[in-house]
């Protein structure tokens, strides 16, 4: 842009991008960019666009990516909530395990067959009547099917997987 008087499309674009982040032109600059603007309309549009683009935020141009620490917590989140949910369909929050269930019920089985290692229950029950017997087994009946009752409620879920129950 040696000659002021040249209107020269490439030169008056090259002075637009070079001038467009700063305010270093000088008012004979301005003057001729705008004055080759008024005349010229493929030029026109060209700075028309370029005045679009600076209007569009840089945020609509690339979005914000999330951070690794929300991706990794936003999985945690939704790990505990669907257990939560699983709890929650089972009816218990934090039962027994497996091996907790397995345990009681071995203690249970043994303290029924070991309650009267002392005394000589044959002896006792036919010299009493057979009657004894009925209460005996009752109180048996009764503790192996509470324990069973809520072996089965707490490890539902388990047990309709294990079966393929619907």
């Amino acid at each position: 842009m040696n000659n002021p008087f040249c209107f020269n499309c490439n030169e008056v674009m090259d002075e637009i991008y070079e001038s467009s982040g700063d305010d270093s032109t000088t008012l004979l600059q301005k003057l001729r960019i705008t004055f080759h603007l008024l005349l010229c309309s493929r030029c026109s549009k060209k700075m028309r666009k370029l005045e679009i683009i600076k209007e569009i935020p840089q945020s609509q141009l690339f979005p914000p990516s999330p951070s690794f620490e929300e991706t990794v917590m936003d999985k945690l989140a939704e790990d505990f909530l669907e257990d939560e949910a699983k709890a929650i369909r089972v009816g218990i929050s934090g039962g027994f395990s497996l091996r907790s269930w397995v345990i009681i019920g071995f203690l249970i089985l043994v303290s029924l067959a070991t309650s009267f290692f002392g005394i000589d229950i044959i002896q006792f029950a036919f010299g009493r009547d057979s009657s004894y017997l009925i209460p005996l087994g009752i109180t048996v009946g009764m503790v192996l099917t509470g324990y069973g009752a809520f072996f089965i409620a707490s490890n539902l879920e388990e047990i309709r997987e294990h079966f393929k129950i619907h």
